[in-house]
């Protein structure tokens, strides 16, 4: 069991000693005023000295690092000592209250290795079985059957009472933290898995990229020549332009992936207006052809200080939108709150509800207008920053894919 589960489950013992504690004080109070001859000096000694033992214990957890098993072993071992002890002194296993020696064995087997649980076992049987014939009897009870048989009783109802409210409180909460603590293991298997994914997704693409370099070298020198050749039809001239800004844009893209590959860059420090500004220029120098409509928040911008990933995973969302539908594209900005978010909106056809669902992993469906790995790339690294992608399809048609990207509070000024 791990250090900080022993540590938990310690403190969690305690906090149930208190409780019995205080029960047991109640129920000698209330034999005390039935006028009960009971042996109330060690009886009451048994109960201040666990209770002494309780305060201990906690103090000695609050600076103790970590907690073993046997800690935990020995703790409830002198819980079943005291409680031999209290029933020593009324009624040995005549007293319907020894059913209590039930509880710390449950709750051992549900806390301790099993070794240490068997050794509690042998305890509280050999316990159980010294007070068959070695006890003091309750007053009364052998003049008195009628009275005997009603505390017997009495006292089976009060236990069955006790054991049940705290076993269904204590296994329903330690169950919950169980299922609580297999969800978490689940959903870090699951990013482990994705993130496995993604290194195997980003060494594929490093591959790809040392392989372009050339044909992209071959393809710029012979735009080059072409646009010094004399050309009769001036539109091949505009064409060849624009070919040579989309070689050069893919080229500068290839050079950064290789620089900051492996490399933990500082983000630069710069105005959101100004940033969308430049995001806004070095997307519509690859998507020269689409209509957009950019919406800025009037609020004066902070200075923020953005991943470089950050502007991939939003040029690969633009991307998206303008495969989806050209004719526009929408963009709206708020960083006025404490988030940084951005809304883009396209008026394709829509995602399907699977494709919804799906956006976000590794080998995704694509819809005809994308959707496919750039979102899940996009998801991926605002994830990783502590943001969030969320994608619905618009009442109008189309998809807005909004971003949320929380920034510290020194990113804003």
């Amino acid at each position: 069991m791990p250090a900080e589960s022993c540590t938990t489950a310690l403190s969690r013992l305690l906090a149930l000693n208190w409780g019995f504690i205080l029960l047991a004080s109640l129920g000698l109070l209330v034999a005390a005023q039935d006028g009960m001859a009971l042996p109330w000096t060690p009886m009451l000694a048994t109960l201040a000295t666990l209770a002494l033992g309780n305060m201990l214990a906690a103090l000695w957890t609050r600076r103790a690092s970590n907690v073993s098993p046997w800690v935990l072993t020995v703790v409830l071992a002198l819980d079943c000592t005291a409680l031999g002890v209290l029933l020593f002194f009324s009624g040995g296993a005549n007293n319907p209250l020894v059913t209590l020696y039930l509880l710390p064995l449950v709750y051992a087997a549900l806390t301790l290795p099993r070794r240490q649980a068997w050794w509690l076992a042998v305890l509280a049987v050999a316990d159980y079985t010294f007070l068959m014939d070695f006890f003091i009897p309750l007053p009364g009870s052998h003049s008195d059957p009628a009275l005997a048989f009603r505390l017997h009783t009495v006292g089976m109802w009060a236990t069955f009472c006790g054991a049940a409210a705290l076993m269904v409180g204590l296994i329903g909460k330690m169950t919950a933290e169980l299922r609580a603590r297999d969800r978490a293991l689940r959903d870090f298997r699951e990013k482990q898995l994705r993130d496995e994914q993604w290194v195997a997704l980003g060494t594929l693409a490093a591959s790809a990229a040392h392989e372009l370099g050339t044909p992209l070298s071959t393809l710029a020198v012979l735009i080059g020549e072409w646009r010094r050749a004399p050309l009769d039809n001036p539109d091949l001239h505009e064409d060849l332009d624009l070919m040579h800004t989309q070689v050069d844009a893919c080229k500068a893209a290839l050079n950064r992936l290789a620089s900051e590959a492996g490399v933990a860059r500082a983000a630069s420090r710069q105005a959101a207006d100004a940033y969308m500004a430049q995001l806004l220029r070095q997307w519509r120098t690859l998507r020269p052809d689409v209509a957009v409509r950019y919406q800025p928040d009037p609020a004066a911008a902070p200075q923020l200080a953005l991943d470089a990933g950050v502007t991939a995973a939003l040029l690969n969302l633009l991307n998206n939108a303008a495969d989806a539908s050209p004719q526009e594209v929408d963009i709206h900005t708020n960083w006025s709150g404490e988030a940084f978010c951005l809304s883009i909106r396209n008026r394709g056809p829509g995602l399907s509800p699977s494709l919804l669902a799906a956006a976000g992993t590794p080998g995704a469906p694509s819809s005809k207008g994308g959707m496919g790995l750039g979102v899940a790339l996009a998801h991926a690294t605002f994830e990783r920053l502590g943001g969030e992608v969320r994608l619905r399809n618009r009442a109008g048609g189309g998809v807005e894919a909004t971003v949320i990207l929380p920034w510290p509070k020194e990113n804003a000024s």
